[in-house]
């Protein structure tokens, strides 16, 4: 890839039709399972759903997230957000899927509520009824 240092616009470019062109010939080979999304410093975190796995780089170690001078509650707690926030992707991506597949099954969402409906206990109608 030919790179120019007063050609920005043209690097840009450049990159991207190297990248589309490394990932169309990815098409028929097998999946790679030790490529990551992203490098091992990078702060985030990512759910890939045809893997189904959830990835956290090393880089999410490192404050605000987590730090060698907070306290243990503090460390675990932060990082238990952003576990807690990639495994809900990952169950809100299935639910859609299963959602799909019933709706489908059953004739759909109208019959799905009326089923509801007529279920013997009813589901509850807003937040405050889940409260004691």
């Amino acid at each position: 890839m030919l790179i120019k240092s007063d050609d920005y616009a043209g690097n840009s470019l450049r990159a991207g039709a190297f990248e589309v062109h490394r990932q169309y010939k990815k098409i028929d080979k097998p999946t790679d399972r030790k490529e990551w999304g992203m490098t091992p410093p990078t702060v985030n975190a990512y759910y890939r759903p045809p893997m189904n796995d959830i990835n956290f780089p090393a880089g999410i170690l490192q404050p605000p997230f987590y730090g060698k001078l907070m306290d243990d509650a503090v460390n675990y707690g932060a990082i238990g957000v952003v576990i807690g926030h990639e495994l809900t992707h990952a169950s809100t991506i299935r639910a859609a899927s299963t959602m799909r597949r019933a709706t489908s099954a059953i004739g759909g969402l109208p019959r799905m509520a009326r089923n509801l409906r007529n279920a013997p206990i009813a589901p509850p109608t807003s937040i405050r009824a889940l409260s004691p």
